[in-house]
């Protein structure tokens, strides 16, 4: 019985933990517009597996490190050639 309940618990544990990511995600959508904040949901997968790796003592294996500099390696570059392009296009208009 016990394992059950906890199981459920768990379950609605992480469902809320996700819920307020994406409320946080849209009010950030609304300060910043949908183009900016789209390209940092790719950090969800980063920020799940740390929240994991502290809260629940999970282990983080080195196809999940390799994914994670690679995220993050991906955000730098569409952040950089957006802010660029942006600033190519004021200077021409």
């Amino acid at each position: 019985m016990w394992s059950s309940l906890w199981l459920i618990w768990k379950i609605g544990d992480e469902r809320c933990i996700t819920l307020v990511g994406y409320i946080i995600f849209n009010k950030g959508v609304e300060q910043l517009g949908a183009s900016k904040a789209s390209i940092y949901l790719n950090l969800t997968p980063i920020v799940t597996t740390l929240i994991s790796v502290l809260l629940y003592s999970s282990t983080m294996t080195w196809k999940q490190t390799i994914g994670m500099c690679m995220v993050l390696i991906g955000v730098y570059i569409a952040t950089t050639n957006t802010t660029s392009k942006n600033e190519n296009i004021a200077l021409h208009e």
